[in-house]
């Protein structure tokens, strides 16, 4: 895509250069209507999977793209940002990672760059209202790899993450710390991930809260 330098709309060629190709992060560029104009590789792996074909995405809509939810969510976002004039910060839980997408408005255009975070990014989100931008938290959710473990098995993860003990998320779910300890060695067959600490990382490294499995 050819960046006009003058317009002050889009970034000079050389930085858009380096945010495109800046390893782990998403950039596309959607149109009112929700169709994808733009995207890098990233986004395409961040969104669909790595290794996806962006020439698959590319000039095709959300609503091809994805599942209604998903679709209706983005496309509410879009018009929002676009008529608000005012950036967005939105966090969203898809494909098994938590990410945040920065979203800004470029006349018909929403320009979105999205990065995948941990669980410590949470903390330095403080300056994203004195810039300007608009908190959004998603109400659809992408498990990936979670969808494997049943309903309390993943509040049981999302417990053992935010540091409790099995006795503790035992106490909070009004359940024993036997059953809790089941679902633990449960959750370790599924993601091939044993012990407490090593769940507690797994958990920290890709974002997932309790309002990701519980529904809010």
């Amino acid at each position: 895509m050819k960046i006009k330098e003058s317009t002050g709309e889009l970034p000079p060629a050389d930085l858009w250069t380096a945010l495109v190709t800046e390893p782990g992060t998403g950039v596309c560029l959607i149109s009112s209507s929700g169709v994808i104009r733009y995207l890098n590789q990233a986004c395409a792996d961040i969104f669909m999977g790595r290794g996806t074909n962006t020439a698959r995405m590319k000039g095709r809509s959300l609503a091809q793209l994805y599942d209604r939810a998903f679709a209706t969510e983005r496309m509410a976002l879009i018009r929002a940002t676009l008529k608000g004039g005012r950036p967005v910060l939105f966090r969203a839980f898809w494909r098994g990672r938590q990410h945040y997408s920065w979203l800004t408005p470029h006349d018909d255009l929403v320009l979105v760059v999205t990065r995948r975070h941990g669980a410590t990014m949470e903390a330095g989100l403080e300056g994203a209202a004195s810039s300007g931008y608009r908190r959004i938290d998603s109400s659809v959710v992408g498990l990936g790899p979670l969808a494997e473990l049943t309903p309390p098995e993943r509040v049981v993860l999302a417990l053992l993450g935010d540091g409790m003990s099995a006795a503790e998320a035992a106490a909070a779910l009004s359940r024993s710390p036997n059953t809790v300890r089941t679902h633990q060695r449960r959750i370790g067959e599924k993601l091939g991930v044993h012990g407490r600490a090593a769940l507690v990382k797994y958990v920290q490294r890709i974002g997932l809260t309790l309002g990701d499995v519980s529904g809010r």
